[in-house]
């Protein structure tokens, strides 16, 4: 018996990525073949000529009636659906080990955890996380993979040859060969089907080293980093293949335009992972010298029939589920051996439900979001309104029943509901704090406070309950603090990184060569800080090294720091030896997230401010009686204007009489 094969299946528009697969696979597996199930390769195409690649057609497997097999499905689930079949027949030419692999996929080191482990073992899948999602989305990231994914990726799936593998090759071809379905409920083409397989054979193992199916889904929880030596890391282990499931070369964002949700597809960027950078430039590099351009030029084999109509799905769905109007014909694309055939598919469509309701995608919708699962409980909770009598029936009074002694009811608190936000910030910062912190009671620190209303980054957070503390070093600004900011902590002082009386300049020719209280955070934080403080603002015209060399981030540590960056960086390296991670960076400020809170904090951030964030500014006025009539008569003056015009004038005849009636009507 002979000791190993790799597999895979392609169209014919994909062979690039074969391509890519066969060159990573001959230089870490030279003595392994790699078997190509091509699904539609045209007569006059040219094939990617590997030393280690096996061509064979989809339509020479054991399947049952090809032309109908082929038709039920579209071009992804099909190639889904082949997987099984192509594995049995590779495990027919006597191979010991075989693994299946994702055409998608680059391999970067050899095997060995996996071929060890099949000496031992007859199956071995991989999952699509092998710890706990991060954050406090992690139950709807683990519930969206269940419910629309898979706990495990199909992606890989090394087998022994022994009746074991191959009793779990023929079960899963079995399902598949009409219920290879996708975004149906539950259902997620092949790989759904892999939930069952840990309790249907005995003698699996679920391959858990980091470094092994590494894709979008698990980047948050694998992070790739660069070892000393250049080598790609998978959360500290060796990287052994990447799945590059949604790879765009002309992406200069995002190494997938997949995401389990937005937060998580905020760790598929290059600027938050730069080690992906490297990663991708790799693959790019490899898909090019593969000739995409060429590959991606064939359409797709079996997407027409043999005149030429395109397919529709609702005909695909009902050859699937074997309409009897369907019966007799044993292939489905020839339309001059059934010259009805167009007319039969569109009566047989009609008469099936072709309509499935993507339930994959409403659950994502429903689960990637805490607020809206929590707002559903809400609902759920509401007592239904009764049934009001019909009005024929005689309703009898009710008499009045006293109140039974017992255990007084908790109250139920509603959750926190924001009114729509009013900016009052000078860029706009106070929006992207509050995406980061919608709730109702939280704690800031603001030196160089300047002013408590006019381009203030804390008065929205002060005006729904916040509290905190307000540095500034111009005595008629503190006071003005201290007058409208009761709750807060005011204090007149410079931050610097020293303690005691100082001369200082403001620049401003009012307080130029006063004596001023000097301070550092850590004795502010020492004197007024007991709990957590959500964010750290600091806004010191040109000083803010001196600020944050006086800052013990050790002991204190803001959960989001917001500095001003019009002046030196000479400060940057600080903030990051202090364990913070830039994430944002508006042209004005530099927004960074502790180490710790970094897969919570770093998505909420990591768009900058724009018109979903729903907030108005508190220099935008609000349209009096007097300004409402003038713009209705300027808007008169220009309908009257426009009537002169033939066509206009026209259009607007009936319109501009009712303008001016309600105009006369508003005066």
């Amino acid at each position: 018996m002979r000791d190993l094969a790799f597999i895979t299946i392609s169209t014919c528009n994909y062979l690039h990525s074969v391509s890519c697969l066969a060159e990573s696979l001959m230089q870490h597996h030279p003595e392994a073949p790699l078997y190509v199930g091509l699904v539609d390769a045209p007569g006059e195409i040219k094939l990617p000529e590997h030393e280690n690649i096996r061509y064979f057609q989809a339509k020479d497997l054991n399947i049952t009636n090809w032309k109908r097999y082929s038709f039920q499905y579209w071009n992804f689930p099909l190639c889904a659906s082949l997987k099984a079949p192509a594995i049995e027949m590779v495990l027919d030419l006597q191979y010991e080990k075989v693994i299946f692999i994702d055409a998608d996929t680059y391999v970067y080191r050899p095997m060995t955890e996996v071929l060890d482990r099949l000496d031992t073992h007859d199956i071995i899948i991989t999952p699509h996380l092998s710890d706990p999602a991060n954050g406090d989305e992690g139950p709807d990231v683990e519930i969206s993979l269940r419910t629309t994914a898979g706990t495990f990726n199909s992606g890989f799936l090394a087998l022994r040859n022994n009746a074991n593998g191959r009793s779990m090759v023929a079960w899963w071809k079995h399902r598949k060969t009409k219920h290879c379905l996708h975004n149906t409920p539950h259902t997620f083409v092949d790989q759904t089907w892999f939930d069952f397989v840990p309790n249907y054979f005995e003698n699996l193992w679920v391959e858990r080293h980091k470094g092994y199916n590494v894709g979008h889904w698990s980047l948050p929880e694998r992070p790739i980093t660069l070892s000393e030596s250049g080598e790609l890391l998978a959360d500290g282990q060796p990287l052994v293949f990447y799945h590059f499931s949604g790879f765009e070369p002309e992406n200069p964002y995002s190494i997938s335009k997949y995401m389990l949700s937005e937060r998580r597809g905020w760790w598929n960027r290059y600027d938050v992972q730069p080690a992906l950078v490297v990663l991708a430039e790799g693959y790019r590099e490899a898909l090019a010298r593969a000739n995409p351009d060429y590959y991606r030029s064939f359409p797709y084999g079996h997407a027409t029939l043999s005149d030429g109509t395109p397919i529709s799905n609702e005909w695909r769905e009902a050859v699937r589920l074997e309409h009897p109007l369907l019966a007799g014909i044993e292939d489905p694309y020839d339309t001059s051996a059934t010259p009805e055939l167009v007319s039969l598919l569109n009566q047989a469509s009609a008469q099936v439900q072709t309509k499935r309701p993507t339930w994959g995608r409403r659950i994502k919708s429903i689960y990637n979001s805490v607020t809206r699962r929590v707002s559903l409980k809400q609902l759920a909770a509401k007592p239904k309104p009764q049934p009001s009598a019909a009005p024929s029936q005689k309703v009898e009074p009710v008499a009045a029943v006293s109140p039974q002694p017992g255990p007084t009811p908790k109250r139920r608190v509603p959750a926190f509901k924001a009114p729509k936000m009013v900016s009052s910030a000078m860029n706009r910062e106070d929006v992207l704090l509050f995406r980061a912190f919608p709730k109702s009671q939280g704690f800031y620190i603001d030196v160089g406070a300047a002013h408590p209303s006019v381009d203030s980054s804390t008065k929205w957070m002060y005006d729904i309950g916040w509290q905190g503390i307000n540095l500034e070093p111009y005595a008629e600004s503190a006071e003005r603090f201290r007058q409208e900011r009761p709750r807060d902590v005011n204090i007149h002082c410079l931050v610097t990184d020293q303690v005691g009386e100082i001369s200082y300049d403001s620049g401003n020719g009012s307080e130029s060569g006063a004596k001023i209280q000097a301070t550092t955070l850590t004795k502010v934080c020492e004197a007024h800080v007991a709990g957590e403080v959500d964010f750290l603002r600091i806004d010191a015209n040109g000083n803010e090294r001196a600020v944050l060399l006086g800052m013990d981030f050790d002991r204190y540590r803001p959960r989001v720091l917001v500095i001003e960056h019009t002046h030196s960086e000479s400060w940057n390296h600080l903030v990051l030896e202090a364990r913070y991670h830039l994430v944002q960076f508006d042209g004005i400020y530099r927004f960074y997230v502790r180490e710790e809170d970094l897969h919570d904090l770093a998505p909420r951030l990591a768009a900058p401010v724009n018109c979903m964030d729903e907030f108005t500014t508190s220099c935008e006025p609000i349209p009096n009686e007097h300004t409402q009539l003038a713009r209705l008569s300027q808007l008169e003056t220009l309908l009257d204007s426009l009537k002169n015009k033939p066509v206009i004038g026209q259009v607007l005849q009936l319109s501009s009489k009712k303008f001016r009636r309600a105009t006369r009507q508003a005066a």
